[in-house]
């Protein structure tokens, strides 16, 4: 591993600091495991030895190797929580003490204010590759997918193929003169289901109160006026959101369906079908909107809420991190890789050239999926390594 890497992007921990001795004094015997203190480099980690504490915050350490820095970073883990300590190096220590001791001052400690959550698998020497790199080329968000003309020609065209069905509109947030159902949808959130639209009093009936709750007398009677006046010519209709659903994140509506029949109900079966339809939408638009690449990295260490990998594709990193997006596959079991995405927490760019990353899986459309399968594929790894190694 490269001595010096500077970093490109990084979203640090939440911490809170301590500087004070009483503060650090507090810290030390509240929280601090003496047994499990880590020496912190440039992503590799090396246990540190506690042999002893002269005073409130000045201790005995026994390190791997000589020290020469005058300044070093430890840390622990208690009970899920990230603590890290900042320490001036004061001397070696007295003969007494193994080779490699020296007393440190810890001048600052800081606590993360959010747990560790996930267990942390890493692999040395033979890593699982991580393919099938990608990222996105408009943000995931309502505004910016409202304004792609990509985006809308995806929905219009697949919106076509719906079959069954007399009539089937789209209707854009910003369009003009929207229908009132599409309104009542667009600010309801809900779902517009009518049968037969010669009898619309149940409808008005369960849905008053929230045309009472949210102001909306307006609109509900905008509503019912225009269903009487075009009763002759629709017989049932359903009007819905098309809702995206992002690799990470909310899902969020990107547009409004309006289906229609002239003789005869929108069934419970069609609305069925429609669902199904929408999802394969979404996943339609999900796929013309990534940058694919050959690129393959290697897995450095992965747990349920994150992994880390080494990529060595310059340009694909630069798409990374403006997109702040990446989607891959990680290879535990070749056959049958695992499909993630996730947010770009942090990159590090080696002195060869080379990149670390950092991901984070949270609200990831492949979550849960991923978090049943990724114990059995790490140990399946692993268990092949070991063989191979012939212990």
């Amino acid at each position: 591993m490269d001595k010096t890497i500077s970093f490109l992007r990084d979203n640090p921990r939440n911490l809170k600091s301590a500087t004070n001795v009483d503060a650090i004094k507090r810290v030390l015997e509240k929280y601090v495991d003496f047994q499990h203190l880590y020496l912190r480099g440039e992503f590799t980690i090396e246990p540190v030895q506690y042999l002893d504490r002269i005073d409130d915050t000045t201790l005995v350490l026994q390190f791997k190797r000589p020290v020469e820095e005058e300044r070093i970073e430890i840390f622990t883990v208690v009970r899920g929580r990230f603590i890290d300590f900042s320490l001036d190096m004061v001397s070696p220590a007295e003969a007494r003490y193994p080779a490699d001791s020296y007393v440190a001052r810890i001048t600052n400690c800081s606590i993360a204010l959010d747990k560790r959550e996930h267990e942390r698998t890493s692999f040395e020497g033979d890593f699982p590759r991580a393919s099938g790199i990608a990222t996105i080329k408009i943000l995931e968000r309502e505004n910016d997918f409202r304004k792609s003309l990509s985006v809308r020609m995806i929905v219009e065209e697949y919106i076509n193929r719906i079959e069954g069905v007399d009539v089937k509109k789209i209707s854009f947030r910003d369009d003009k003169d929207l229908s009132p159902a599409v309104s009542y949808v667009m600010e309801s959130g809900k779902v517009l289901h009518m049968t037969d639209t010669s009898d619309v009093s149940d409808f008005f009936n369960v849905n008053n109160d929230y045309f009472e709750i949210t102001n909306s007398a307006e609109l509900r009677d905008t509503l019912r006026q225009w269903l009487q006046h075009n009763s002759a010519s629709i017989k049932s209709l359903l009007v819905k959101p098309i809702v995206y659903h992002p690799l990470v994140g909310k899902e969020f509506p990107i547009a409004y369906l309006s289906v229609i029949n002239r003789d005869r109900p929108v069934t419970a079966g069609d609305a069925d079908r429609i669902d199904a339809f929408m999802e394969e939408l979404s996943e339609r638009i999900r796929n013309g909107n990534l940058i694919e690449s050959k690129s393959e990295g290697a897995v450095i260490d992965v747990s349920s809420g994150g992994v880390r990998i080494a990529l060595d594709d310059a340009a694909m990193i630069n798409k990374l991190i403006s997109q702040n997006i990446i989607v891959l596959d990680m290879n535990f079991k070749e056959s049958n890789p695992i499909t993630i995405s996730g947010r770009i927490i942090w990159v590090y760019r080696k002195d060869d050239g080379g990149f670390l990353l950092g991901i984070d899986f949270s609200g990831s459309r492949f979550g849960p999926k991923m978090r049943n399968a990724l114990v059995i594929h790490v140990k399946d790894f692993l268990s092949r390594k070991n063989h191979r190694a012939g212990r």
